[in-house]
């Protein structure tokens, strides 16, 4: 495996919604393949659900950080990608598998905590006999690239770039049990 790698041409986006950035984030990689789903379709057909595994949790529109509302995992988004022509592969846990994946240049969808050096509590909840957790101030960022240091991330919050210290990434990952989604073209 490469020490570094960083997959060129990768699209800035910006999230449409207050808690969309988990489209957003999915978006911008179905952009950066050339057959893009926007998050207008994500919105229609992603099911609601106080279970973010199953569907998005709270409004939409609602404000940033809390845990009533929101957003939405990976495998909710799943479906939706492989009915518009993607393989949508959900892992857990894994910096090399994170790796593997950008250095072979495909981009991943990561969910992360905002805000680099803020603790969070995590919080159990069930629904349905099903247990999940969620994480105030969960967010879902794109990673590009990484290098000895850290990562390269595209971030919908303000579709910019930014480069973020490994001990950080991997703290304010692991609060998701290093959750992560891999688009690529069917």
């Amino acid at each position: 495996m490469p020490s570094k790698a960083v997959i060129k041409g990768f699209p800035a986006l910006e999230q449409a919604y207050s808690l969309s950035c988990e489209y957003a984030a999915a978006s911008a990689v179905t952009l950066y393949w050339g057959n893009q789903v926007s998050e207008k379709v994500f919105v229609s057909q992603v099911p609601a659900s106080l279970n973010p595994h199953l569907g998005f949790r709270g409004d939409i529109n609602a404000a940033f950080g809390g845990i009533s509302d929101y957003g939405v995992y990976a495998e909710a988004l799943a479906p939706v990608l492989e009915a518009k022509g993607y393989n949508a592969t959900v892992f857990y846990g894994g910096v090399s598998q994170l790796k593997t994946n950008i250095a072979a240049g495909d981009p991943v969808v990561v969910w992360i905590t905002a805000g680099k050096y803020i603790e969070r509590t995590p919080v159990v909840r069930s629904y349905n006999g099903q247990s999940f957790t969620l994480v105030a101030g969960e967010h879902a960022v794109v990673i590009y690239g990484y290098d000895s240091g850290g990562v390269y991330m595209m971030d919908v919050a303000s579709g910019s770039y930014a480069y973020t210290a490994w001990t950080s990434f991997l703290t304010r990952w692991s609060y998701f049990d290093q959750m992560a989604l891999v688009i690529t073209p069917k």
